[in-house]
């Protein structure tokens, strides 16, 4: 990420108070909302000798809101670029947000890259293994390419995970049926 090396205010203006118009990007190496809304006071000296004050706020845009209130509503207007780019900004705020990682695995299912959505579905997996729903989106994904046997490997994974998950079973009927095996 590009960061400005220097912000420079006049406290200099005709006026005797300072102007400037910039936008300031304040980074933040942390991946929770400790500094939202958090103020932020320069104090500069004009060559009058007077000191003067600018405020301003640091807005903390969570991995959460990139995925929840950009990425995916950009995912179901069809702007599948658009909705990766967030995705990866969310998870440039914090590499191990499984939601990040399930939702590019997501869009790049539906664009048919198959083996980057199943890497971004094993980076979720590495991440939280507990979580059942990742091996759905596996099974789903794998279903999608014809591998039945291996789809049903990731729907027992999910089920075994959690036997209440829904999905998982419904996914395994489908691929069962797919393969010609009613039994």
């Amino acid at each position: 990420v590009d960061k400005p090396s220097r912000v420079t205010i006049d406290f200099d203006s005709p006026e005797g108070e300072p102007t400037f118009k910039t936008k300031m990007f304040v980074y933040v190496n942390i991946s929770n909302e400790s500094f939202a809304n958090y103020p932020v006071t320069i104090q500069g000296v004009g060559g009058d000798g007077r000191k003067r004050n600018s405020t301003f706020y640091v807005y903390y845009i969570s991995p959460k809101y990139y995925v929840e209130d950009i990425g995916n509503k950009l995912y179901q207007g069809g702007r599948y670029d658009s909705a990766m780019q967030a995705y990866k900004n969310a998870l440039r705020l914090d590499p191990k947000f499984v939601e990040a990682w399930m939702a590019e695995g997501k869009v790049l299912s539906e664009i048919g890259e198959y083996e980057k959505a199943l890497q971004a579905y094993e980076n979720a997996s590495r991440i939280n293994p507990k979580n059942g729903t990742i091996y759905v989106a596996v099974g789903d994904t794998l279903a999608d390419i014809g591998d039945y046997n291996e789809s049903l490997n990731a729907y027992d994974r999910a089920i075994e995970i959690n036997p209440d998950l829904i999905a998982a079973w419904i996914n395994k009927g489908s691929a069962l049926t797919d393969m010609g095996r009613y039994d």
